[in-house]
């Protein structure tokens, strides 16, 4: 009889994650004078070129997504809901209520993940802002004072979101799985008479990450 050797493979051992109250951001910026018709999101990661040639590569005051398109391995995200932010350039501006309406009322946000489908699509105008500054400012000199509404959609509170979930149980992204979001205007190119304005998406949730 011949003795035989036999190797027996073990499978490596899954990862050890934990779980973290933590958004997955993502920003981009409205190209003052331009027109645009399409925004996305989570499709540049930090260190990346913004879309606008004069804007510093992304940071993590832009971005918290290390990969393009995905989740590195072995991280996995339960989504709960979404907010927007449009950020004011500037106060006194006589045009932002229109690039206000420009960006609300005229826009349609969707989310893709898993093979490039389009899971949520919807009206902008439905997706809160969340936090955001309220309340008034004023300019002027010594002989009169104007005093400037400070605009922003939805209540400025973090309890201001768009459910996701379904029966209260956040939707699963997971490790390497394709996600991305965008803002279309279907009617056609808008163009902005602000200056250059960021604007963000976030997906409120639970991040996973490694140990």
């Amino acid at each position: 009889m011949v003795a035989q050797n036999i190797t027996l493979s073990r499978p490596a051992g899954a990862a050890l994650l934990r779980k973290l109250v933590q958004p997955l951001y993502d920003t981009n910026i409205l190209d003052g004078g331009v027109a645009t018709q399409l925004l996305q999101f989570f499709r540049i990661p930090i260190g990346g070129n913004m879309p606008i040639a004069a804007a510093p590569r992304k940071s993590l005051a832009d971005t918290n997504m290390s990969q393009a398109g995905q989740l590195g391995t072995p991280q996995m995200f339960d989504l709960f809901g979404f907010n927007f932010e449009y950020f004011i350039v500037d106060f006194q501006d006589i045009d932002l209520v229109a690039d206000l309406t420009r960006m609300y009322q005229q826009s349609v946000f969707t989310f893709f993940f898993g093979q490039n489908r389009p899971w949520l699509r919807l009206p902008l105008s439905q997706i809160t802002q969340g936090v955001a500054p309220t309340g008034e400012v004023s300019t002027g000199d010594i002989t009169a004072d104007i005093f400037y509404g400070v605009l922003h959609q939805g209540p400025a509170s973090v309890d201001e979101w768009y459910n996701f979930t379904i029966g209260k149980s956040p939707i699963r992204i997971n490790t390497a799985e394709p996600f991305s979001a965008e803002v279309n205007w279907p009617n056609g190119a808008v163009t902005w008479t602000a200056a250059d304005t960021r604007v963000r998406t976030l997906l409120k949730g639970n991040l996973y990450a490694a140990l």
